[in-house]
């Protein structure tokens, strides 16, 4: 899991401790729990993220597309898939992907491209 998920949900409740200060008398185990948690969380996101920054790409999107065209050409599903992100990111597995798919019915249809997804 992400810290930092963590970081950000619980610093609602730390805001809302923080500026309704009638709140601490009933809660203030609560917040001392939560300042506590909170200090521990910070580090753990901190370390989370120096981690993860140790793996970044050196290219931007516009230079591996770029890449993308000049090693498989303009015409390939390599180009296409990274064009397709580039206009939709999704993080979805879209499985077995198929343009115009043959057999369709009805004049509209048979003019638009449409990806469809097979099981």
């Amino acid at each position: 899991a992400n810290p930092s998920t963590t970081l950000s949900t619980n610093q609602a409740l730390y805001v809302l401790y923080r500026n309704f200060p009638g709140l601490l008398p009933e809660f203030q185990a609560d917040l001392n729990w939560l300042n506590n948690f909170n200090a521990v969380t910070k580090k753990k996101a901190d370390s989370y993220i120096a981690d993860k920054r140790k793996y970044t790409i050196k290219y931007g999107f516009t230079d591996i597309k770029k890449i993308f065209k000049d090693t498989f050409g303009r015409e390939s599903k390599e180009f296409l898939y990274i064009s397709v992100y580039e206009e939709f990111p999704s993080r979805d597995d879209l499985g077995k992907l198929v343009i115009n798919p043959p057999n369709m019915t009805g004049s509209v249809e048979k003019t638009v491209n449409y990806i469809v997804k097979k099981n």
